[in-house]
């Protein structure tokens, strides 16, 4: 049953549990829980929390590790336990009016052991955040030319490319934590960039709901001065003009060879017996879209769909990307017409690219007074 919201979840999780017959072993969930403080929580009820310790990790603040443990009734029915996982802990941060996270992870039992591994499995929605640094030489050089150019460039076009740069930062840093979240964030920052310099025109025979419409116009036999005023009606909706507008910005301005671009993954290593990851490699996953690089009607199709996922949950909640749907096989990049959010990311990188590349003077004004070494130090 489709549950977009997590309100039939919670009534099936609740109901099931109810339904154990008396007596039986119930299976029993482990996730870890990430949460404020120096002490760990620790208590029994209908989740029971064991203390693991403190959790040190730069830039979060005092934090706590707990065991969190709680029945479900069926464990083969829990296939989606990201969004389970999403549903208890948006309940306990309402509760505790803290922030709680059940961190993104699947938890491996270790064969003739007494303990299991938690590894974390949204990482890999785009494996290219979490790939090794650049050389830091590449770096510096992109850094200060994208800089030299904001600095340079009409100051409102800066405005609009920087507003798409802060949105693909957040949504960078939220992707491992709510995939939904962050698949909104970058189209919103895709939005940012069609708003300054897309064109608000909108041509009648690319909409997707032009030829139901032509249809009805000859069923109900108007005249072609009849049709003509309906169709400009039609295309004057605000919500059909800003989904045709993001469409169209998006499909003029990513080219075709994008999609035959070769998307490498890279692959970290993973030591089962420490539970640490270790240097791993490259490898080439073939062109980013076929589907797209062959089918432009079909791209126009998915481009829509990321804008319409987008509106579902910022203004209903609608959790339609998901990390079970993105991963296996039934979301986002897995099914046709279609955009992964590493597909999404890619193209609004591309698009702040692109945008910058027209603009500004990439030599950035007397660089040499930035460098740390020619800098006085503050006694």
């Amino acid at each position: 049953m489709e549950d977009s919201k997590g309100a039939l979840r919670l009534r099936a999780w609740v109901g099931d549990v109810r339904a154990l017959p008396k007596g039986e072993q119930p299976t029993k969930i482990a996730q870890r829980l990430v949460h404020p403080g120096t002490v760990p929580l620790a208590g029994k009820g209908v989740l029971t929390a064991t203390p693991i310790g403190p959790l040190m990790q730069a830039g979060e603040g005092v934090q706590g590790l707990t065991l969190l443990q709680f029945v479900q009734a069926d464990r083969s029915q829990d296939v989606d336990h990201n969004e389970r996982n999403a549903m208890i802990g948006a309940l306990l941060t309402v509760a505790a009016d803290r922030r709680c996270q059940l961190l993104p992870e699947g938890v491996v039992g270790i064969e003739g052991g007494n303990h299991s591994l938690f590894i974390p499995v949204n990482l890999q929605t785009d494996d290219t955040l979490i790939a090794p640094m650049p050389k830091w030489r590449r770096v510096n050089k992109e850094f200060v030319e994208i800089t030299s150019r904001l600095l340079t460039m009409d100051e409102e076009d800066a405005e609009a490319i920087m507003a798409a740069i802060h949105m693909h930062y957040s949504s960078a840093l939220l992707f491992a934590r709510d995939i939904t979240g962050a698949y909104a964030l970058a189209v919103g920052g895709i939005e940012a960039l069609a708003a300054r310099f897309g064109t608000t025109a909108t041509d009648w025979d690319l909409w997707d709901k032009s030829n139901k419409w032509e249809k009805f116009f000859r069923k109900v036999d108007l005249t072609e001065e009849q049709a003509a005023a309906f169709r400009v009606q039609l295309l004057d909706d605000q919500h059909i003009r800003l989904t045709e507008r993001f469409t169209s910005y998006f499909c003029e301005n990513i080219p075709q060879e994008f999609w035959s671009e070769s998307a490498s993954t890279y692959v970290w290593n993973f030591d089962y017996g420490t539970g640490d990851s270790t240097e791993g490699k490259w490898y080439d996953k073939g062109p980013r879209s076929s589907q797209f690089a062959e089918d432009p009607t079909a791209l126009r199709k998915a481009v829509r769909a990321a804008y319409k996922r987008r509106s579902e949950f910022v203004h209903a909640g609608e959790r339609s990307a998901g990390f079970t749907e993105e991963m296996f096989g039934v979301g986002p990049g897995n099914i046709r017409n279609s955009l992964s959010y590493a597909q999404l990311r890619a193209a609004l990188r591309r698009l702040i690219q692109t945008e910058l590349a027209e603009r500004g003077d990439p030599a950035f004004p007397d660089v040499d007074r930035f460098f740390a070494e020619n800098v006085r130090k503050t006694p």
